[in-house]
């Protein structure tokens, strides 16, 4: 299946194409403008990272560190990042939603998933893609 994610960038529409469902994922051009957080080295905690304050730049590219201990770069904006590793204990997903920040989740061994980030980005990636991923 495909997803299509539609963000406007300049007054131009630009369209990224992403695994997953039909449903996009559409951002203005305020929404999807962020600079690089060029002054953070550290990781992206996703436990410390408040649910409801957005961020103050783009964390594509820094790594993101999930409560289990598990690491994966999180994606520039408006695109997702997956990972199914064997040594790991489940499956991770992550949305760049621009100004609303990371919505990162992990689904365990049983199939039960657990959200984190901004609770903005959480909602928005939910109503455009679903809960599932």
């Amino acid at each position: 299946m495909m997803q299509t994610l539609r963000m406007t960038v300049g007054g131009v529409m630009a369209m990224f194409v992403l695994s997953g469902c039909s449903p996009h994922l559409s951002l203005t051009q305020e929404e999807g403008m962020l600079e690089p957080c060029v002054d953070i080295t550290e990781v992206v905690d996703l436990v410390s990272v408040s649910r409801n304050t957005r961020p103050t730049c783009d964390v594509g590219g820094l790594e993101m560190v999930f409560p289990d201990g598990y690491s994966m770069t999180a994606p520039a904006i408006g695109h997702t990042a997956e990972s199914l590793n064997s040594n790991a204990p489940g499956e991770y997903h992550a949305v760049n939603v621009g100004v609303y920040g990371i919505a990162a989740a992990v689904r365990n061994e049983q199939g039960e998933v657990t959200w984190f980030g901004n609770e903005s980005a959480v909602e928005r990636r939910h109503a455009a893609l679903g809960i599932d991923f």
